[in-house]
């Protein structure tokens, strides 16, 4: 009994100085490494800068009330499998694309750099890609996707760039995966560009949200 009672006395006193030895952590030092995590993510994401930049520097629930799609987009965060499509229509410099990097940023928590393919597309990047082979696989197959500005890129007359979108779409479609869209094309502008069944595809379990409101490049902070 004795020598039991030795032998717990002396793991307490070892484990006492191995405790004694560690070094405390640093929860603010976590913090910083965590963040810098997510920055390398939205870097693979292939996020413009200036869009790191600005959802760097966002207070959500504060910028919220004056950037309406932002406003949107935290509800979707909040409640993700309410909708697996979210196109935020409206004129320029209302916060759409803002909007989007903040829900892509909303998705690096807790996960780390590494195997990562790009999430961020601008429609002329998908309108240069092959409807034939794989090309449009990273495009259809990744976890969440972002599609920014359909309505700047070049439209052919052949009806190349209708069956690309009218691929991306109903591929995502079938298995719900999220997709955000950003445009300056009302809905109906829209449709008429990329075709009525795009639209189907999209309000099928998503939402065309059209909006107008302040240019927020014009003003003053």
């Amino acid at each position: 009994m004795d020598n039991a009672a030795t032998e717990i006395d002396a793991i307490m006193a070892s484990l006492k100085q191995a405790m004694a030895k560690a070094r405390p952590r640093n929860i603010a030092e976590d913090r910083k490494t965590a963040r810098c995590a997510r920055w390398d993510l939205m870097s693979a994401y292939q996020v413009p800068k200036r869009l790191r930049r600005t959802v760097g520097q966002l207070r959500r629930y504060q910028d919220g009330k004056r950037i309406a799609p932002l406003r949107v987009v935290n509800r979707w965060v909040l409640y993700p499998d309410r909708l697996w499509c979210l196109v935020l229509s409206g004129s320029p410099g209302t916060g759409k694309s803002t909007a989007a990097a903040w829900w892509l940023w909303s998705k690096t928590k807790g996960r780390c750099p590494g195997g990562d393919i790009r999430r961020w597309w601008s429609a002329a990047e998908i309108a240069s890609l092959s409807m034939y082979g794989e090309a449009l696989a990273p495009v259809i197959n990744v976890a969440a996707l972002v599609i920014d500005d359909p309505g700047t890129e070049y439209s052919d007359k052949t009806g190349a760039l209708k069956s690309v979108f009218d691929r991306v779409i109903d591929g995502r479609s079938r298995e719900e995966r999220p997709t955000l869209i950003t445009t300056n094309l009302s809905r109906g502008d829209f449709a008429a560009r990329y075709g009525q069944r795009v639209i189907d595809r999209i309000e099928d379990g998503g939402c065309f949200l059209e909006h107008t409101g302040t240019n927020l490049r014009r003003v003053k902070r």
